[in-house]
């Protein structure tokens, strides 16, 4: 097995790459990296594993915070996963290409960072570094917040009068309350009360206690003034989707 260096991504779409044989023995996988924007060209066997491609891609992921290597995205922290006749499947690190039924046209091969439970010191240094960077960090009195599904299923939802101290739970409640009301397709869908979703920001992409963390901890990521991509929203997941997306 051989892996080239990282090349950026050309074009996003997945559907574009190919795979190229050689001499019929080894052939070259390509793996896309959206989180660090680049693909991996490995040189495989039909007996590679999993696990065996994932140990050479992790050592060349690209810091995110460069120089210091305990800011890192563990490699059991890193999935492998497929996209064949339009399904996502996660792979088991001990398949192989054979076991899985590779198919050079239908099978296109990706790695995804898993969100890490807080307190973590790469979550830390994300809020840190993003705190920096703006201005009026901690608003005072009451604010709104803007909430988007993360999934694209649930609708996009704008809370009014909250403040720091207000928890992730008590945002999961106000958002089913804000469901229900909204006279939307489906509000019974989303906001019944064994209903159950994680909310979390889109800088430190965390899993939360959603009983003790409030905005404050979260750096007002979904301060209403801060309508920009970088902050401008708080994101919320259904749990079961989480469970099958982790």
């Amino acid at each position: 097995m051989s892996v080239s260096p990282p090349a950026p991504i050309e074009n996003a779409d997945c559907r574009q790459l190919e795979v190229v044989e050689d001499n019929g023995r080894t052939f070259e996988i390509r793996v896309l990296d959206f989180k660090q924007k680049v693909q991996y060209i490995i040189s495989c066997h039909w007996t590679t594993s999993v696990s065996e491609i994932m140990d050479l891609v992790a050592p060349l992921r690209v810091f995110e915070f460069p120089g210091c290597e305990n800011l890192v995205v563990a490699r059991d922290k890193l999935t492998f996963r497929v996209r064949v006749n339009g399904s996502i499947v996660v792979l088991s690190e001990n398949s192989t290409l054979s076991e899985i039924g590779y198919s050079q046209k239908e099978y296109k091969f990706y790695i995804k960072e898993n969100r890490l439970s807080a307190p973590h010191p790469l979550i830390t240094a994300r809020l840190q570094r993003f705190a920096q960077r703006k201005i009026n960090v901690c608003p005072s009195g009451s604010f709104n917040v803007f909430l988007y599904d993360v999934g694209k299923t649930g609708p996009d939802i704008l809370l009014m009068n909250l403040n720091k101290n207000t928890s992730l739970d008590e945002i999961v409640c106000r958002l089913k309350e804000k469901i229900r009301s909204s006279g939307i397709k489906n509000a019974d869908k989303f906001s019944h009360q064994d209903k159950k979703y994680l909310v979390f920001g889109p800088i430190d992409n965390a899993v939360w206690d959603q009983t003790t963390t409030t905005l404050q901890d979260l750096c007002f990521q979904g301060y209403e003034s801060w309508h920009w991509k970088d902050g401008g929203s708080l994101m919320y997941q259904s749990w079961n989707s989480f469970l099958i997306n982790k």
